[in-house]
């Protein structure tokens, strides 16, 4: 899902940040001129393979994972389907599902769009391997979440119910998507 260092506590040098964001902020720059100025998802799909397949200071794991989801939502998922169409979303969804991805309900959905065109087999590792993904996230979210409501409890501050609702939404959408994942992988 994400290196080591993108979890460790050790401070990052202002310096290096500042360089990392300028680096993924070109990045998505390339993304977005990609995705808008692709004639349709062939081409699309052709100049991110380029893409994601060129250096880059950013993490391969990020750029695949970010390619992926833009392709899928933008211009895989939805309307007709083909086998060449077919083809692409796997492709994606392997980017996804490789780098244990939290996108349950993109990776759910793709899968659902592979089911006949990929082995049975095949959809049930993927969903497997992919719910592992999203348990780790949901993990390190709820974890998170706490230790932050404990903070502003100390500091005597409410989060704000329309915080709260975001977040149970969110974490609502993550297990359903969880749970389509878990029955797809029996």
């Amino acid at each position: 899902m994400s290196s080591p260092e993108a979890f460790s506590n050790t401070p990052i040098p202002r310096q290096t940040l500042m360089e990392r964001s300028k680096a993924a902020n070109a990045v998505m720059g390339r993304f977005y001129r990609i995705l808008t100025g692709a004639e349709d998802w062939r081409e699309a799909h052709e100049a991110f393979r380029e893409e994601l397949a060129s250096p880059s200071e950013i993490p391969q794991h990020l750029r695949d994972q970010t390619a992926a989801a833009l392709m899928l939502r933008t211009h895989l998922l939805g309307g007709p389907v083909d086998d060449e169409k077919r083809e692409a979303i796997g492709y994606y969804t392997n980017l996804l599902v490789e780098h244990k991805s939290p996108e349950g309900e993109l990776i759910a959905t793709a899968l659902q769009e592979l089911r006949g065109y990929w082995p049975d087999a095949q959809i049930s590792a993927a969903a497997a391997q992919a719910a592992s993904g999203v348990e780790v996230f949901l993990a390190k979210r709820l974890d998170r979440q706490n230790r932050t409501g404990k903070a502003l409890e100390r500091m005597g501050k409410n989060t704000g119910a329309d915080l709260r609702a975001n977040e149970d939404s969110f974490l609502d959408r993550t297990l359903s998507a969880l749970e389509r994942l878990r029955e797809m992988s029996n």
